[in-house]
């Protein structure tokens, strides 16, 4: 059976069954964007890659 590579899923399941199983077998979990510093600290809590994380306003992007 093909496993993937990555899942990618919303703040509010990273501790799902579903995600948690993909993990298990080896699959790195992605977090499309963390809003708030509260659910980048989550994310990186859950070892998940974050595509867009949050940002204090005095940080203007590169």
């Amino acid at each position: 059976a093909a496993r993937p590579h990555f899942i990618a899923c919303e703040q509010q399941m990273l501790r799902s069954p579903p995600v948690r199983f993909c993990k298990a077998a080896g699959a790195a979990v992605v977090v499309w964007t963390a809003r708030t510093l509260e659910e980048t600290r989550r994310a990186a809590s859950a070892d998940a890659v974050i595509f867009e994380a949050h940002r204090p306003r005095n940080q203007r992007r590169a």
